[in-house]
């Protein structure tokens, strides 16, 4: 669970970081690769764990962060003034890149009302349609 790794990420860090510097920032809690750890994978561990936290993810050129309450995701933006469903699908495509988790970090503003199992479920629809070719095709039926 996601608990596990929280708390491996933190005795890790205990023995390789310096107390000082661990000492001032224990807010971080876990980090990571989005090729390792997919986002799409972190929010349902997330969801399944009902946490509330902030997902920070930097690529190359973007940047953006996820706010979850209870495991649902409440707000996203992406630098730039992208907000809502439109910047969570966006980092969700997101192959490559860092995440940093803030535990018990609460969002100014709620974008996000859908829950986040179903905005999963349409994001992987979409992925395998644009794979497949198929996306926004028109059936000889129609």
């Amino acid at each position: 669970t996601l608990g596990a790794l929280v708390r491996r990420t933190i005795r890790s860090r205990a023995t390789t970081t310096p107390a000082s510097v661990a000492d001032e920032a224990p807010w971080l809690a876990l980090q990571g690769d989005v090729e390792d750890f997919p986002l799409s994978w972190l929010l349902q561990v997330m969801k399944y764990d009902s946490r509330t936290a902030a997902i920070g993810i930097r690529t190359d050129t973007e940047h953006g962060a996820i706010y979850l309450e209870n495991g649902d995701a409440v707000h996203a933006q992406i630098r730039g003034g992208i907000k809502g469903e439109d910047a969570l699908r966006r980092m969700l495509q997101w192959r490559k890149g860092r995440f940093t988790v803030q535990p018990d970090a609460r969002p100014r503003e709620r974008t996000i009302e859908t829950s986040i199992m179903h905005l999963l479920l349409n994001q992987a629809v979409e992925t395998d349609h644009v794979e497949a070719g198929i996306f926004g095709a028109v059936s000889p039926d129609t």
